[in-house]
Protein backbone atom coordinates (compact mmCIF):
# COMPACT_ATOMS: atom_id res chain seq x y z
CA UNK A 1 0.00 0.00 0.00
CA UNK A 2 1.52 3.18 -0.67
CA UNK A 3 0.71 6.77 1.26
CA UNK A 4 1.55 10.08 -0.06
CA UNK A 5 2.37 12.58 2.84
CA UNK A 6 1.25 15.81 2.49
CA UNK A 7 3.38 18.73 4.15
CA UNK A 8 1.79 22.02 4.56
CA UNK A 9 3.79 25.23 4.61
CA UNK A 10 2.35 27.83 7.27
CA UNK A 11 2.41 31.29 7.99
CA UNK A 12 5.13 30.63 10.61
CA UNK A 13 6.82 28.58 8.20
CA UNK A 14 7.10 31.83 5.98
CA UNK A 15 7.64 34.31 8.48
CA UNK A 16 10.99 32.08 9.81
CA UNK A 17 12.08 32.00 6.35
CA UNK A 18 11.44 35.83 6.11
CA UNK A 19 13.63 36.38 9.70
CA UNK A 20 16.21 34.09 8.63
CA UNK A 21 16.93 36.42 5.92
CA UNK A 22 15.79 34.43 2.85
CA UNK A 23 14.13 36.09 0.10
CA UNK A 24 10.05 35.58 -0.23
CA UNK A 25 8.46 34.86 -3.78
CA UNK A 26 5.69 36.71 -4.42
CA UNK A 27 3.02 34.31 -3.17
CA UNK A 28 4.76 33.96 0.16
CA UNK A 29 5.31 37.94 0.75
CA UNK A 30 1.33 38.49 -0.14
CA UNK A 31 0.14 35.91 1.80
CA UNK A 32 2.17 37.10 5.03
CA UNK A 33 0.93 40.56 4.59
CA UNK A 34 -3.23 38.91 4.15
CA UNK A 35 -2.50 37.04 7.18
CA UNK A 36 -1.09 40.14 9.12
CA UNK A 37 -3.75 42.26 8.21
CA UNK A 38 -6.81 39.90 8.93
CA UNK A 39 -4.71 38.79 12.65
CA UNK A 40 -4.40 42.85 13.21
CA UNK A 41 -8.10 43.36 11.83
CA UNK A 42 -9.59 40.23 13.91
CA UNK A 43 -7.95 41.09 17.14
CA UNK A 44 -8.91 45.05 16.69
CA UNK A 45 -12.98 44.19 16.48
CA UNK A 46 -12.66 42.49 19.60
CA UNK A 47 -14.14 44.24 22.59
CA UNK A 48 -13.69 42.05 25.80
CA UNK A 49 -10.48 40.30 27.10
CA UNK A 50 -11.69 36.77 27.18
CA UNK A 51 -12.67 36.83 23.73
CA UNK A 52 -9.17 38.70 22.58
CA UNK A 53 -7.73 35.42 24.04
CA UNK A 54 -10.13 33.25 22.22
CA UNK A 55 -9.77 35.10 18.88
CA UNK A 56 -5.60 35.28 19.79
CA UNK A 57 -5.43 31.28 19.72
CA UNK A 58 -7.60 30.63 16.58
CA UNK A 59 -5.58 32.79 14.86
CA UNK A 60 -2.09 31.55 16.01
CA UNK A 61 -3.56 27.86 15.43
CA UNK A 62 -4.27 29.35 11.73
CA UNK A 63 -0.68 30.17 11.36
CA UNK A 64 0.14 26.87 12.46
CA UNK A 65 -1.87 24.78 11.00
CA UNK A 66 -3.15 26.11 7.62
CA UNK A 67 -1.02 26.34 4.18
CA UNK A 68 0.40 29.34 3.60
CA UNK A 69 -1.92 29.66 0.12
CA UNK A 70 -4.57 29.66 2.09
CA UNK A 71 -3.94 33.48 2.52
CA UNK A 72 -3.69 34.12 -0.80
CA UNK A 73 -6.86 36.10 -1.45
CA UNK A 74 -8.01 38.23 1.01
CA UNK A 75 -11.29 37.93 0.36
CA UNK A 76 -11.30 34.18 1.14
CA UNK A 77 -9.28 34.42 4.83
CA UNK A 78 -12.67 34.74 6.67
CA UNK A 79 -13.48 31.18 4.89
CA UNK A 80 -10.70 29.55 6.61
CA UNK A 81 -11.51 27.00 9.30
CA UNK A 82 -9.58 24.55 11.18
Amino acid sequence: MMTTESTIISINDIRDKYFDGIELNDEESTALTNYDRFRLGRLNEVVSHPVYKEEFIKIRALANMVDFKQFLDIEQIHTISL
